[in-house]
């Protein structure tokens, strides 16, 4: 019999060592944490240096034959960890080559201590089984923090040790969990959500990281990472403006929108601090989310087409035409499906001709799934996860047919979602999900002065959006969600009683309200028939009129006192215009179109001149423009704003600052209009919300204003559930399916 080796084997290469007695990874004489498969897969790999190693070899060698596992997506994950240990990648590889579709090369030169250059033994399979339940055992970890943490919240405890007991097996194994539960993980330190909802959680696709974007005290959006079993998020440096991110399907990259850039960018989540890389210019069109399948294909939506481009970076194409026949208008959050060549997305037409597709890469053909406005993913192993209403539902999905085979299962209620039909949740491929619940921002309506000191309240705390100000200042419009049917409706709040009177009554969405000159009637907008259309109605009165109704949203913004309507509408190209309606009944007339955002528009006094505000510069400003030509326009704030309002007389133009401060600047009218330099008058208590929807008012001598301060705000979370398939209980269709 051949005598044991008496000293560790031991495999160098570069500033790394391998013990394949002690079974680690070193670098430097430092032991570097890696798991059982990626650690089987680089001892594979060095008995053939230079070699191309099959992945038939590697599932030969490292899993056995009656293991029954997703072999693509373990190996896949094994090579990826593996990398993530050694500090490299699949793009500039220096130890792991990718040989496309035959399997892996080692690339550096190994030297073998105490033992010659006879073949390394291979490493046993370590998979051990329960004789209660004939799955994998979890063996146990030691938490990962000290004792003083404690303090910490128990919620946060919960999470870490659920997380650390179920990520300690390889996720490619499929281990049916026995573990099932929802957590909060809160947002981190000082970061909140920003006013246009946009702010997400997504879970990677192994399930072990989540990206989370949110507004950090400087007023602008970033994006963190955190990973499952720890109690802290990092900031990924270089990712300002970051919009709407999504992941690489090794878990290695995020991709995301760069607001200020109009550019999509991916920036690495492993190894050390590195930059973001630009993969294409965009337009300053609306942005509808992105998939990356293992192929290298990214497909990200901008208002109103789907395109595809290189991940490497690239020219961006085109994916699918809009389809007349239907009307349609947006293709937007494209999901790719397993097979990385068919995808999901949100096909939005003219009145309610609307739902969820599947598309291909390979053919202009698509198939309609559901008539829902939401996003879709699909979920192994065989779900399509989508919104209705405030419910997030799971339906089976043959993902080979491409049809639903099932009914609809509730997965969970008082899911939050933004405007554009995003609902706020993703799921990895190992049963782990997470979404954005449903944050009440309630409020109190009160006076403030001049110099920002809180003079008196107004009714009951509540939620209120959109204030108006009637001419004679005595009432407040305003939108109020109704929680019974889901939608929003018109409100007014008298002003010396607190006294609350509704004034619509649709179960729809009924929002931005804005009075009449002679304060008689309102005038607002409704997602009745599909699309948000215009509305007028008198205060008190019952019968509502229709004045515009068209195939894409519209938002009043003033109703002035010749009668016309002066209102922001979306356009077939994808972008806005500044309409005006001279009267009900008549045609509208194009006063201003670009494709960058705009909104909050308010003719002066006089009527000469007005102020709205855009993202010209790629954030939110506020300029000035002659009226109605829209000519002559220059910027007025400095540091960003919106929601301009001109003072009774015309000699000052009020507006929030992004960072919060009401700002002021005097104006000297007439033939050419004269703005000093804004000024700030004090700090406002709120958020600034800068889509299209007042969150103050002020009297016509600019003495006096009304805000919306906060109450009760909450804490600001994720769900997140584990085993989340667990207790589902089939919905009746008739709850669920119908069109929106």
């Amino acid at each position: 019999m051949t005598s044991q080796p008496q000293t560790p084997r031991v495999v160098r290469f570069g500033v790394f060592e391998v013990d394949l007695r002690a079974r680690e990874l070193r670098k430097g004489g430092l032991k570097i944490k890696i798991h059982d498969q990626p650690f089987q897969v680089l001892v594979a790999l060095l008995e053939h240096p230079g070699e191309i190693v099959t992945r038939e070899d590697l599932h030969q060698t490292i899993w056995l034959a009656d293991t029954f596992v997703d072999f693509d997506h373990g190996l896949n994950t094994a090579v990826n960890k593996l990398r993530d240990a050694l500090g490299d990648s699949a793009d500039s590889p220096r130890f792991v080559e990718t040989v496309p579709r035959r399997g892996y090369r080692f690339l550096p030169s190994v030297e073998v201590r105490a033992g010659g250059a006879a073949a390394l033994p291979p490493v046993p399979v370590i998979c051990e089984s329960s004789p209660d339940s004939g799955g994998p055992v979890r063996p146990s970890v030691a938490p990962a923090w000290s004792r003083n943490r404690r303090i910490l919240a128990w919620t946060l405890l919960v999470v870490s040790l659920a997380f650390v007991a179920v990520f300690s097996v390889p996720v490619f194994e499929r281990p049916r969990w026995n573990l099932a539960g929802r957590f909060q993980i809160p947002m981190p330190d000082k970061i909140i959500f920003g006013s246009d909802d946009l702010d997400v959680a997504v879970v990677s696709p192994d399930g072990q990281r989540v990206v989370i974007s949110g507004v950090a005290p400087d007023g602008k959006r970033h994006l963190w990472i955190r990973a499952l079993d720890s109690i802290t998020a990092r900031l990924l440096p270089g990712t300002e403006t970051a919009l709407l991110p999504f992941w690489s399907p090794d878990s290695r990259f995020v991709a995301y929108f760069h607001g200020s850039e109009n550019s999509l960018k991916k920036v690495t989540v492993t190894g050390g601090p590195q930059m973001p890389l630009t993969l294409c210019k965009l337009t300053q069109a609306g942005l509808g989310g992105g998939t990356w399948n293992r192929d290298g294909t990214i497909v990200f939506g901008e208002t109103p087409f789907l395109y595809r481009v290189p991940a490497g970076g690239g020219e961006a194409k085109r994916v699918l035409t809009l389809d007349e026949s239907r009307q349609e208008r947006s293709h937007s959050f494209p999901q790719f499906l397993p097979d990385g060549r068919h995808f999901l997305y949100l096909s939005r037409s003219a009145r309610r001709k609307a739902g969820i597709y599947v598309g291909s890469l390979d053919s202009a053909e698509t198939r309609l799934l559901l008539p829902i406005r939401s996003n879709a993913q699909y979920v192994a192993p065989g779900f399509l996860l989508y919104g209705r209403e405030d419910t997030l539902l799971a339906q089976p999905f043959d993902v080979k047919k491409l049809r639903l085979t099932g009914e609809p299962f509730k997965v969970a209620e008082q899911v939050d979602r933004a405007e554009n039909f995003l609902y706020i949740f993703s799921a990895s491929e190992t049963g782990v999900l997470v979404y954005r619940p449903i944050h009440p921002n309630k409020s109190q309506v009160t006076w403030y002065g001049r110099d920002g000191a809180q003079q008196a309240t107004v009714g009951e705390v509540g939620v209120y959006d959109g204030l108006s100000l009637s001419p004679d200042e005595t009432r407040l419009a305003v939108e109020r969600p109704d929680p019974a049917v889901g939608g929003s409706d018109i409100w007014t709040l008298e002003l010396s009683t607190g006294v609350l009177s509704r004034v619509t009554f649709h179960p729809s969405t009924e929002s931005v309200p804005i009075w009449s000159a002679d304060g008689r009637e309102l005038v607002f907008n409704s997602d009745r028939n599909g699309e948000l259309d215009l509305y007028r109605k008198a205060v008190g009165g019952a019968e509502e009129e229709l004045l515009l109704a068209s195939d894409y949203f519209k938002y009043p913004e003033q109703w002035l006192r010749d009668g016309s309507l002066l209102f922001l509408s979306g356009t077939s190209e994808g972008g806005m215009h500044f309409g005006r309606l001279p009267a009900a009944g008549t045609k509208p007339e194009i006063l201003f179109h670009t494709d960058p955002y705009k909104g909050s528009a308010r003719v002066s006094p006089d009527g000469r001149w007005v102020a709205y505000q855009g993202t010209e510069t790629a954030r939110w400003e506020v300029y000035v423009a002659r009226y109605p030509a829209f000519t002559e326009r220059r910027r007025v704030s400095n540091d960003g704003g919106c929601q301009p309002q001109w003072r009774k007389d015309g000699k000052e133009l009020f507006f929030l600052g992004l960072d919060g401060k009401l700002m002021s600047a005097a104006v000297k009218g007439g033939s050419r209009l004269e703005v000093n330099r804004p000024t700030p008058l004090f700090q406002a208590p709120m958020r600034v919300d800068t889509w299209n929807r007042y969150q103050y008012a002020v009297v016509r001598d600019g003495q006096r204003f009304i805000l919306n301060a906060p109450v009760d705000q909450g804490s600001q979370t994720f769900t997140l559930a584990i085993n989340w398939t667990a207790g589902l209980k089939p919905q009746r269709p008739s709850t669920v399916l119908a069109a929106p």
